[in-house]
């Protein structure tokens, strides 16, 4: 999934600038949720990772489709915490995720938590659509801003210390809350040598108490 995913941020800042955001980001969700319901299907291990790969990629751009429609809404000395509220969004999804997982893998299987999970992505598709309503972007002002070609926009990027050392603080600050969602599990579960040997529920609930206080922070 995160492959896929690498794959579309830049380009998902391209298209957030150039169209209107509201449709690209529900066609990612859409898209997003419809390759979350076929791994309920699969039925080898190449086809998961290539719908895995693919939702990763349908997924990747919706950061920077929430990026530009928050520059939208909000003015920039209201920005930071706009942005607060939107980096505390994977700590909200560990949470969901680490409530309803367990429990729907206790009460049936894995398909169907893929099952579970592809309804709620595909509820969250249609509530972009109801909720967002993007402003109306003013032809005069986009024309009189200075424009900048997607190779330029790369070369300024790379060539910026500031930014590329703000990046790898970000890629840090997105690996570590990432990297323990995804293998303490396994761990307290007893998937790998040495566990604990919780069962999913107890597991959820622990890496729930750390999604709270991750909010909080």
């Amino acid at each position: 999934f995160y492959f896929g995913y690498l794959f579309t941020q830049i380009p998902g800042g391209f298209l957030a600038d150039k169209f209107r955001v509201k449709y690209l980001m529900f066609a990612s969700v859409a898209l997003v949720g419809a390759m979350t319901f076929a791994m309920a299907y699969v039925d080898n291990y190449t086809l998961s990772y290539v719908i895995r790969f693919a939702g990763g990629l349908f997924g990747g751009a919706i950061m920077a489709f929430r990026s530009r429609l928050l520059s939208n809404y909000f003015e920039q000395k209201e920005r930071p915490i706009a942005f607060g509220i939107l980096l505390a969004s994977p700590s909200i999804g560990t949470l969901l995720a680490n409530q309803v997982g367990p429990r729907v893998l206790a009460a049936a299987d894995w398909r169907t938590a893929f099952q579970v999970a592809a309804g709620i992505i595909f509820v969250i598709a249609i509530l972009v659509l109801v909720v967002i309503h993007e402003p109306k972007r003013d032809p005069e002002a986009e024309a009189a801003k200075p424009k900048t070609s997607f190779v330029e926009g790369l070369k300024n990027y790379f060539t910026n210390k500031q930014i590329v050392i703000l990046s790898i603080s970000g890629f840090l600050f997105m690996a570590i809350p990432a990297g323990y969602a995804t293998w303490s599990n396994k761990f307290m579960t007893g998937g790998a040598p040495g566990g604990l040997g919780l069962t999913g529920v107890e597991a959820g609930m622990i890496i729930t108490m750390y999604s709270i206080f991750s909010i909080i922070g």
